[in-house]
Order: C-alpha cells, then sequence, then structure tokens
C-alpha cells in the first residue's frame, strides 16, 4: 500500500495545466475501445449470427485498422489539421460507429466499424503527440506522467468492460454499445469545454502546420480526406481486404528499414537491429494477448464455470480484469522492474521483453489446466481459474509495452524518432491481425450439447492455450539469447 501511495501522490502533483483534461478524454476513449473489444465477438456469434470464423475474422480485421489508421491519421493532423481538430472528429467519428453499430444490421455493422477505426486513427496519434508536447521544458516529469497516463488510462477500460457488459446483459448488446457511445461523448465535450487550458499549447502547434502549398480549401481536404478514409475502412472490413493491406504496410516498412540500415553507421545499425528484435517480440506478445477477445472469450462462456453465490457473470465482464489488475498492481510492478538493472539501458529491456514474454505464457499455462481439469472430470472448472490467468496477463503487458516504446525511442535514429514510433503501432496492428487468424485454430462449428462435443471442444482449447505458451516461451528463449550476444 505505500508503494501505491508514493505512486500516486509522485505522479499526480504538478503536472501541466490541461492534463487531467487528457487523462480523462483518453479514459472516455478506452472505455469505449474495451467495452467494443469486450462484446464485438459475442455480438456477432449471437445476434447477428456470425459463424465463429468470421466474427475473428472481423474482430481481428478491425483491431488491425485501429493500429494501421494511425499512421496516415497521425501524418495527416501532424502537418495539416491540427491536434484539437483531429481530437474532436476523432472521438465524434468513433461516438457515430458506436451509434451504427448497436443497430443489429451487418450493413450498419461495417460502416460503424469503420467510423470506430477511422476515428482513432485521428484520436490516438493527436492525443498522445499532445500530451508529450505538454513535456518539452519539463524533462524530468515526462517518465512520470506517461507511466501515469498508462496505467490510469486502464481505468476507462475496466468501467467500459464492467458496465457495458452488465448492461448488455440486462437489455442486449445494442445498449452496451449506445452507453459506450454516450461516454466517449462526455469525453468530447469535457476535452472542447477543457481544451481552453491547452490553448497556449494548441496555438504553438497550429504555427507549426503546413496549410499554404497544395491544400488551399484546408477544411474542404479534412472532410474529402474523411469520407474517403471511411470507405476504403469499409470496404477493406467488408471484403477482408486487411491481408492486403498488411502485405503492403509490411514491405513498405522492411523498405524503409533496409533503407534506413543501409544509410547508417555501425552503431546506429545495430540500434536499429535492437529495435527489430523488440517490434517482433512485442508483435507476438500482442497477438496472443488478442486472444483475450476472441478464443478467451469464448472458451470462458463455453466451459468455463461462471457461476458465483447464484449469479452467472457474463463473459466479456471479464474483459475488466485485465485493466482492473493494471491498476492494483501496477505500482508494484513498475517498482519491481526498476530493479531489473544493467549498465546497459538496452540490455536491460531485453531482459524486460524476455521476462514478459515468459510470464505471459504462464498466465496461458493457467487456461491450458482449466481445459486438462474439464478434460478428465468432464465438469466446468472453477471461475477462479480466469482470475488467476487474467490477473497474470496485466503484469506481462507492464513488462513489454512501455519497455518496448522506451528502447525505441531510445535507440531511434536521429531526426527518425516518429517514423520507429510509428512501427510500433504498425506492430500491434499486424498482432491484432494476426489474433484472428492464430484464433481459428480454436474454432468451433458444432454445439456443446452433449458431453462427447464439451470434451471436444476442451481438446482444442487446451491444444491452442499449450501452443500459445509454447510460442511465447521460444519468444523468450530468443530475446534472451540475443540479449546475451550483445
Amino acid at each position: 500500500m505505500t508503494a501505491i501511495k508514493n505512486f500516486i501522490t509522485q505522479n499526480f502533483q504538478n503536472q501541466p495545466s490541461g492534463f487531467f483534461v487528457i487523462l480523462y478524454t483518453e479514459i472516455c476513449e478506452l472505455f469505449g475501445r474495451f467495452a467494443l473489444m469486450a462484446l464485438l465477438v459475442l455480438y456477432l456469434t449471437s445476434d447477428l449470427k456470425f459463424a465463429d470464423h468470421n466474427a475473428f475474422i472481423t474482430y481481428g480485421s478491425l483491431m488491425a485498422l485501429v493500429f494501421i489508421v494511425p499512421l496516415l491519421g497521425g501524418f495527416y493532423s501532424d502537418r495539416f489539421m491540427g491536434y484539437k481538430q483531429a481530437i474532436i472528429t476523432g472521438v465524434a467519428l468513433m461516438v457515430i460507429g458506436n451509434i451504427m453499430i448497436a443497430y443489429p444490421n451487418v450493413k450498419s455493422l461495417y460502416a460503424g466499424l469503420a467510423f470506430i477505426a477511422v476515428g482513432n486513427g485521428f484520436f490516438t496519434p493527436s492525443l498522445t503527440a499532445l500530451l508529450g508536447k505538454m513535456y518539452q521544458h519539463k524533462e524530468k516529469n515526462r517518465d512520470n506522467a506517461f507511466v501515469m497516463y498508462y496505467i490510469s488510462k486502464n481505468l476507462g477500460g475496466f468501467l467500459g468492460a464492467i458496465f457495458c457488459s452488465m448492461v448488455a446483459q440486462a437489455y442486449g448488446y445494442s445498449y452496451g454499445f449506445l452507453l459506450s457511445a454516450l461516454v466517449m461523448s462526455s469525453g468530447l465535450v469535457v476535452f472542447a469545454i477543457g481544451s481552453k487550458k491547452l490553448n497556449s499549447l494548441l496555438q504553438q502547434c497550429q504555427q507549426q502546420l503546413r496549410t499554404k502549398s497544395f491544400l488551399p480549401n484546408l477544411q474542404l481536404s479534412h472532410v474529402v480526406l474523411v469520407i474517403a478514409m471511411l470507405i476504403a475502412a469499409c470496404i477493406i472490413l467488408r471484403n477482408n481486404f486487411t491481408e492486403y493491406l498488411f502485405a503492403a504496410s509490411v514491405v513498405m516498412a522492411c523498405v524503409i528499414f533496409i533503407k534506413i540500415y543501409r544509410a547508417s553507421e555501425h552503431e546506429t545499425k545495430k540500434s536499429i537491429r535492437h529495435i527489430i528484435v523488440a517490434l517482433v517480440m512485442m508483435t507476438l506478445f500482442n497477438m496472443l494477448l488478442g486472444q483475450g477477445g476472441t478464443t478467451l472469450n469464448l472458451f470462458i462462456q463455453r466451459i468455463i464455470n461462471r457461476d458465483v453465490l447464484g449469479y452467472t457473470i457474463p463473459p466479456s465482464m471479464f474483459f475488466a480484469l485485465d485493466p482492473l489488475f493494471m491498476i492494483v498492481f501496477g505500482a508494484i510492478v513498475i517498482h519491481l522492474l526498476a530493479k531489473i538493472y544493467n549498465i546497459n539501458p538496452t540490455i536491460a529491456s531485453l531482459n524486460k521483453i524476455a521476462l514478459g514474454l515468459f510470464v505471459l505464457a504462464i498466465g496461458f499455462l493457467v487456461f491450458t489446466l482449466a481445459a486438462q481439469i474439464a478434460l478428465t472430470t468432464s465438469h466446468k472448472p472453477n471461475v477462479l481459474f480466469v482470475f488467476l490467468g487474467y490477473m497474470i496477463f496485466p503484469i506481462a503487458e507492464l513488462a513489454i509495452m512501455p519497455i518496448t516504446i522506451s528502447l525505441i525511442t531510445r535507440l531511434a535514429p536521429m531526426g527518425k524518432d516518429a517514423l520507429m514510433v510509428s512501427f510500433y503501432f504498425l506492430g500491434q496492428g499486424i498482432a491484432f491481425y494476426m489474433t484472428g487468424i492464430f484464433s481459428k485454430l480454436g474454432t468451433i462449428n458444432f454445439d456443446i450439447n452433449n458431453q462427447t462435443n464439451f470434451l471436444h471442444a476442451s481438446t482444442i482449447y487446451q491444444h491452442v492455450f499449450l501452443l500459445s505458451a509454447g510460442l511465447l516461451i521460444l519468444g523468450s528463449i530468443v530475446t534472451y539469447l540475443y540479449r546475451r550476444s550483445l
């Protein structure tokens, strides 16, 4: 408790004007994002009668776009639109998207998902960049601010998964999405009003925009771009063109990396190799962690005994455990990670990444054990397995995600910081798309209405979770051996 108290005291004091406006806006966005991740697959397979396979692909494609679109949205916001307008536009699009999804129709679904993906593409990089601008001359507080930001925003994810799941359980999934839209609207209102506290910073950012050359009618250009992105996102989601988008993105990333690598000096080449290793392992980590919204969600619904004191817990509500444990254990985990020290900070970072991969493997072994118990007893295992597994996941996440972005910003070639960070988001997008593909290994295309089918389903889930743990352990070993070679 003392560690948590000291963490809160140190990080919540002396923040710049407008910091909590940004924080509240992000909490509301996480509320909507986690609600969508928790409910989407369940909504698709129940109300819209999607097969598991199609639901997984749709989920993976959406999550991929959520992390790929910011490459374009951030580029455009940084140069032409400005952060304030990009943030407001982004939240407004996401609110509309949630409302459209609430209408149980396939066309409305894909249009709504497109609005959410494009809205996030403008919102995420702009809000993060604006937060970073606040600390241009306060480098001493930058790390603490981002640590607090990373942990605190998970409060929105926790509340979104809990309350939207409760509403969906009681009144239907559509009402869960409407609640999400309402909360995100409150974030839009708070930012629009509270942005007065950011006026000087926003004006400074506005002066850096490139608005005089080839965009004479700027507002019209914004509208045209947004409409074009919405149409493209809808087509990609509806026709499952995400794989082509990824292929182009990966090819482009490889070309850029090779070009930078060949033009760099020896030490810079070493730094780029370190970044590539971190990005690959972060992508593997997120691909498997993303099963929380796919395979694990359905495993909990179909195999786990969710009855607690006479109440059946909705499977989507367990999605709140990750951000809850992130908040509860965040300060302690960060304190322990600080103990992993090396004179070479890159080696220390790689040690933490290897540890994060291994810890996530332990979490999947917990679910493997739950599936094994279902096989040996022919009964649904206790819900405590879910609590234990989801308590381990955020510990692993804290050892990977902030450490990877820290390593990238520290080792990025001079003048290419933003470019390297954009690959961080691209890696997350690729990971979520790969989640949709990997999750097909856990497809259940039969009704679990008898003991034979229950045992067959448990066997499939056990193999998927055991394979996940094996891949993570392999990644941990590779990272450790690479670190030993430095």
